[in-house]
C-alpha cells in the first residue's frame, strides 16, 4: 500500500507539472484534445492505452457513477506498478489508480457521489516519464 501511495504521489507531482491545459513537465507528454461528445460504450466504460505512441483511445469516455471504467494496457503488460492514472484537478481523488495487481489494466469505479454531467481531467504516467492526458465524462 505504501508503494501505490508512493508511486501515485509521484506521478500527481509529474502530471501537476506539464503544459498546455494542464499537465506541466513532463518530457514525453501526449496532449489529447478530447472531442466534447465521450464515446460511450454499451457495455461497460473501457480505454485503452498504448504505452508505445502514449495515446488513450478513447480520449473522452463516458462512465457514470457506480460504474467502473476499465484501462486496458497495450502493448503488454507492463510491469506492475509502473503505469498510474492520476487526476489533473487534486479534488477528484476517486479517479486515482495503477496497474497493481494487475500488470495488463487499471480499474477505477466512479463514486456515486461525483455529480452528473461533469468532465474529469486526468493524466496517465509511467514510470519512464511519458504521458498523456484524456477526459472522463460523467454522465
Amino acid at each position: 500500500m505504501k508503494m501505490k501511495l508512493l508511486l501515485v504521489l509521484s506521478a500527481s507531482l509529474l502530471v501537476s507539472s506539464c503544459t498546455t491545459t494542464g499537465i506541466v513537465g513532463a518530457q514525453n507528454c501526449v496532449v489529447h484534445q478530447p472531442p466534447v461528445d465521450c464515446t460511450d460504450t454499451p457495455v461497460s466504460p473501457a480505454v485503452t492505452l498504448n504505452l508505445t505512441t502514449m495515446k488513450a483511445n478513447p480520449p473522452n469516455v463516458c462512465a457514470g457513477p457506480g460504474e467502473t471504467i476499465t484501462i486496458k494496457l497495450v502493448p503488454g503488460p507492463a510491469e506492475v506498478g509502473t503505469v498510474a492514472v492520476v487526476p489533473k484537478n487534486f479534488a477528484d481523488t476517486w479517479l486515482v489508480g495503477t496497474n497493481f495487481p494487475d500488470k495488463g489494466k487499471i480499474e477505477i469505479e466512479v463514486p456515486a457521489w461525483v455529480p452528473t454531467i461533469t468532465n474529469h481531467d486526468y493524466g496517465f504516467v509511467t514510470s519512464t516519464g511519458d504521458c498523456a492526458d484524456p477526459r472522463v465524462h460523467v454522465k
